[in-house]
């Protein structure tokens, strides 16, 4: 496990492979007060302890006495940090600090102080380490002080602001490259994002390269969920590029055997919002309206259920929402959207039926402005289908031999198939029918 001194903390978001994560921060904490004063170690008021162990392990710290014997060893009591609380900054105040180094979908970058910022700019999360606190012995560094140190630490609350720089001014190009950006000046300083998306810009506080001059930026929020920004998306179901005003979250999806990245709807202005409910009400009200058999129930209660999948580039090792002047594709979340797929009623006396897709991807296909809205439905299995088998129905007669009026069975079975059926309440079901139309003895 690797370890970083107390006084610069390493921060993690949710991960996105065995070894990478949507986000990593390696950041300062607040200034020690008085901490060459304190013994035996610094007392760091940027870390409030939240929650801890109950039980303690031993510690050792070695020499305690800065003028005692320097292989003194005290053994004290260490509740171990379960929830803790950093006031963290990425900005570098003076020449002690090191420079803050930020990671989104493991492309690194230098952020830099965005213009609108109030200095000096701490972000207050809640944090957990990923794994167990060091267990060495506790001495002092090179300047005579003691140095705790921590494991990783993984944000549970809080989010932090970052800003990254037009790399022909300042720092990298890497998530340029690996967010699919264009920073070609739009309207307004907006750049293009993910391939069709837009997002804004702010000016640096701080003026870069020879001679000196303040760069555009794009501001980040670094939260335990994934990555925030505000972005515009073109109106999924308008027939021109109708921009609105979101706010969007990157965020992984870990299947069996694969990762999706997505940019989830988390906010917007209210009459963004208003659009993208009126456009998914709408096309709920045309699908009832033409009698066809799926059926579209949306939870209109909060945001959207809506989200922007992100393919990936092998090649370039990029994610992009597609190319410019398309309307990207858009899922209908599951966990916003019901489906249920409706069967006719048999004129030969049978009922409609009524299943819900329990697991399942309802996307709005990708399309250019003027071409139709395509919805695309389609079950989702944990693992490969199972090859299909057809149902065994045994018809069972207690007397075969009585004479009967139709010859009809006493009892039905339904062996299980492949499928998935409430077999409890439609065989109780089709015993209530085929009791009244004399099928079948009623409660044999």
């Amino acid at each position: 496990m690797s370890m970083t001194p107390f006084r610069r903390v390493a921060l993690e978001g949710p991960d996105f492979s065995a070894d990478e994560r949507v986000w990593e921060a390696r950041v300062n904490l607040g200034s020690p007060f008085k901490a060459h004063a304190e013994r035996p170690v610094v007392r760091n008021h940027s870390m409030r302890l939240l929650a801890q162990t109950v039980q303690p392990v031993d510690a050792t710290i070695v020499q305690e006495d800065p003028d005692g014997p320097k292989d003194k060893k005290t053994k004290v009591s260490f509740h171990q940090p379960l929830l803790l609380t950093a006031a963290a900054t990425t900005v570098k105040f003076g020449d002690a600090d090191e420079t803050a180094e930020i990671e989104i979908l493991s492309a690194a970058f230098d952020p830099v102080r965005l213009s609108d910022d109030t200095p000096p700019r701490y972000s207050e999360l809640h944090v957990a380490p990923r794994g167990g606190w060091p267990d060495g012995p506790f001495e002092r560094d090179d300047d005579g002080l003691f140095q705790i140190v921590a494991p990783r630490l993984r944000a549970t609350s809080g989010a932090m602001r970052v800003g990254y720089a037009n790399p022909a001014q300042h720092g990298s190009a890497v998530l340029t490259k690996r967010l699919s950006m264009d920073w070609t000046a739009l309207d307004a300083q907006r750049v293009r994002i993910f391939g069709n998306l837009q997002t804004g810009t702010i000016e640096t506080r701080d003026a870069f390269g020879s001679p000196s001059k303040k760069a555009r930026a794009v501001a980040f929020e670094l939260v335990p969920e994934g990555v925030e920004l505000d972005a515009r998306v073109p109106d999924p179901f308008g027939t021109n590029l109708d921009w609105l005003d979101v706010r969007l979250r990157l965020v992984a999806v870990r299947g069996a055997n694969r990762t999706d990245m997505r940019l989830d709807l988390v906010g917007g202005s209210p009459a963004s919002l208003a659009t993208l409910s009126t456009g998914l009400a709408w096309m709920t009200r045309d699908l009832a309206a033409r009698g066809g058999n799926i059926v579209l129930q949306v939870d209109a209660r909060g945001i959207p259920p809506l989200s922007w999948p992100l393919s990936y580039d092998k090649v370039k090792k990029a994610y992009s929402c597609g190319a410019p002047g398309m309307i990207p594709e858009v899922l209908l979340r599951q966990d916003g959207v019901g489906i249920k797929v409706l069967t006719r009623a048999d004129p030969a006396g049978g009922e409609p039926g009524v299943a819900e897709l329990v697991r399942h991807v309802a996307q709005l296909a990708a399309r250019g402005p003027a071409d139709p809205l395509k919805l695309v439905v389609e079950s989702v299995a944990d693992g490969p289908p199972a090859p299909a088998t057809g149902p065994v129905v045994t018809l069972s007669w207690s007397e075969p031999h009585a004479p009967r009026p139709f010859g009809n069975p006493d009892a039905v079975a339904l062996d299980a198939f492949t499928g998935i059926a409430a077999m409890e309440a439609l065989g109780a079901r089709l015993a209530e029918i085929w009791g009244r139309s004399g099928a079948i003895v009623q409660n044999a």
